[in-house]
């Protein structure tokens, strides 16, 4: 049984992964029910959840946890997760914390409480991720690798003022979008930038991101986020001598089209979630030393990133 705290991704993304992923039972705080009856793409789950009377009732019956919060809640209930000792496994969202300091904070908390768990950083288990982990780690030194992603994130098509929008709060283009590839480059290996820039109309703000990745006997690796672009694009470019190769087109990361077992009816993301979610009792080795890795090089990317804000824009 897996408890899930976050009645947004949480029910949407994490359930349908967890049931049919991983044959799971689900226990819910009873107040989610109306997030639950908005969804009728959910009908089909009613007969695995268990609704109880709060969070920590859910707690109580479960051995596994799904922490799909914002990351200051998530920074919240972590602690209290550990505490439940019939708590056994974890899924937590990324970023794991609001910022690269508190995420190191967090996952030692998380390594000394010898719990198993895992991250959701959810590149490495797309059918492009794979095969380019095994690329960049195949030491083609005489190439060189880009990756332009860009996209019209939520909060800036609906002038929303919401946490995703705030680098404060573990939001904008690094802390949200970015962390996901931060989290693949560190798992290739990479650990050092030669340039981190970033471009904002506020402090706060964060619409673009400009970084270049290096690692001992690792090629190249320039990446451009635009998460205020007017066009959905992620593509993904090996240059050799001069000879250009599109390894990736998509409109997006998350694009069904790259995936072969397409979800029916669930978020798209739902198939990338099995992974993630099988990968707790499938894989042989833990990915600890990977997540430290993430941190570290999160935390040198943002002591090196510069912020360039136009002039006459509004502070």
């Amino acid at each position: 049984m897996f408890a899930i705290l976050g009645s947004g991704f949480g029910l949407y993304g994490y359930m349908p992964a967890l049931i049919e992923g991983c044959g799971q039972q689900v226990a819910l705080p009873e107040r989610y029910r109306s997030q639950f009856l908005q969804r009728p793409q959910l009908a089909r789950f009613w007969g695995k959840i268990q609704w109880m009377a709060d969070e920590n009732a859910a707690l109580d019956v479960s051995e596994g946890i799904v922490l799909a919060l914002t990351p200051a809640t998530q920074e919240e209930w972590l602690p209290r997760c550990l505490a439940h000792p019939g708590v056994k496994h974890l899924f937590l969202e990324k970023p794991l914390g609001h910022s690269p300091e508190i995420a190191i904070k967090l996952l030692d908390t998380l390594l000394c409480s010898k719990k198993s768990f895992r991250i959701g950083y959810s590149f490495r288990h797309t059918l492009w991720g794979k095969r380019l982990l095994e690329i960049l780690t195949s030491k083609h030194a005489s190439c060189s690798f880009s990756i332009r992603w860009t996209l019209m994130a939520h909060h800036f098509q609906n002038d929303l003022k919401n946490w995703k929008r705030s680098h404060s709060t573990g939001g904008g283009v690094v802390r949200f979008y970015g962390i996901q590839v931060i989290a693949l480059m560190a798992e290739a290996g990479y650990e050092d930038v030669s340039l981190s820039q970033t471009f904002a109309a506020k402090p706060d703000d964060i619409e673009q991101w400009t970084v270049i990745f290096n690692g001992n006997g690792l090629p190249e690796c320039r990446v451009l986020i635009d998460i205020r672009a007017a066009k959905n694009k992620f593509l993904i470019e090996q240059n050799c001598g001069g000879n250009t190769t599109v390894l990736v087109d998509l409109k997006d990361p998350f694009d069904p089209e790259i995936d072969a077992d397409k979800p029916d009816g669930n978020d798209r993301r739902v198939p990338v979630l099995n992974r993630l979610c099988r990968s707790l009792y499938e894989e042989n080795t833990t990915p600890y030393g990977w997540y430290r890795a993430t941190n570290d090089l999160w935390h040198l990317i943002e002591k090196k990133t510069g912020l360039e804000i136009p002039k006459g824009a509004c502070r």
